[in-house]
């Protein structure tokens, strides 16, 4: 499945009707079996260019891995949100053969969390080769941040003054977990 506006980039300019065509990813060829329904934009995400394969294509064909690393869900509705985070780590326990008594060996993250911890302020410690490919990022990204030497260490330190529930997601992607924890107090 491919969105409306990855169509537009292969197919519009010799007006080919994309189901059936085969497209590569990586040199691996893919059938095109249909085009989602347009939805525009979310924050930073483009959600009309993006490509669909079934999960466990993507792992053992382009990626390698063995474990999903994130699984999006949402619920029916905001009342119903917390008996889905319930029934999600139930699953996920049963599914990863966790004792009762066993800590969770997954995290499940909202909406609310991304957003409580997005109003903080948001700092994180990286090595200085590190800085520098972030900055870069950032860079294209319009987030203000300030860059300070972390006292007596070969690290530097950003830090952004409340940044939006978007940015924060973006941040997310440059730092990976780290954003979580050190967005909601941590160092």
């Amino acid at each position: 499945m491919i969105g409306t506006e990855v169509a537009s980039n292969l197919f519009a300019s010799n007006s080919v009707n994309p189901i059936g065509q085969t497209v590569q990813i990586n040199r691996i060829p893919f059938t095109i079996i249909g085009v989602l329904k347009s939805q525009g934009s979310s924050g930073m995400t483009n959600n009309d260019d993006r490509i669909l394969i079934p999960i466990t294509t993507a792992m053992s064909r382009l990626t390698g891995g063995k474990n999903v690393g994130t699984i999006y869900v949402s619920a029916k509705s905001s009342d119903q949100m917390e008996q889905a985070q319930l029934d999600i780590a139930s699953t996920l326990r049963l599914q990863h053969n966790l004792r009762p008594q066993a800590a969770d060996d997954f995290r499940i993250t909202s909406q609310s969390d991304i957003l409580s911890a997005a109003q903080e302020v948001s700092r994180f410690s990286v090595t200085w080769r590190e800085a520098a490919r972030i900055m870069k990022k950032i860079k294209m990204s319009n987030l203000r941040y300030r860059v300070r030497q972390m006292e007596g260490k070969s690290s530097v330190a950003f830090v952004f003054p409340r940044v939006s529930v978007s940015q924060y997601v973006y941040l997310y992607i440059l730092f990976g977990p780290r954003a979580a924890d050190v967005a909601g107090g941590g160092d």
